[in-house]
């Protein structure tokens, strides 16, 4: 009986697994070249996309329609961007070599993102909500690099 809830629950989270198993097998060739954040950053964006991916399917949406956004709260927004945070600013870190500079880039792509919103798309973005962004963003980027400082 155990088998039969295997198969069925492999059955209806396919697409999940699959980007899982596609991602972790990216993750092993990226581990040849860069270190274990980068592809540590492969898994998390691999599970991330099959979770999406699954979940759409799931509620009878295909992958590319859009939804109607919901209000979500200040705590689970600084987490969420947090987490983007050390996936990207660890990334970019172990890219260029220091976590400051990773920490920069993410700096430099709010500020981008910033003043594309108010010159191409023209819509003006409230600098404290561009400033919440910067420091969640950054948030977790030091804490990673606290935590490199006492554990060497």
């Amino acid at each position: 009986m155990d088998i039969a809830a295997l198969i069925i629950a492999i059955l209806f989270t396919w697409r999940f697994l699959l980007s899982l198993a596609i991602s972790i097998a990216f993750a092993v060739l990226l581990a040849q070249f860069l270190g274990p954040v980068a592809s540590f950053s492969a898994v998390c964006i691999g599970v991330g996309f099959g979770g999406i991916w699954q979940g759409r399917c799931l509620s009878g949406m295909r992958l590319l329609d859009s939804a109607q956004s919901q209000p979500v709260s200040k705590p689970i927004t600084l987490l969420g961007f947090a987490f983007i945070g050390a996936i990207w600013g660890g990334l970019a870190g172990e890219l260029f070599g220091s976590t400051l500079i990773g920490a920069l880039v993410l700096l430099a792509t709010t500020a981008l993102a910033g003043a594309w919103l108010t010159l191409r798309l023209k819509r003006h973005t409230d600098l404290l909500k561009l400033a919440f962004v910067a420091i969640s963003l950054i948030a977790e980027v030091f804490c990673i690099y606290l935590y490199g400082l006492y554990h060497v």
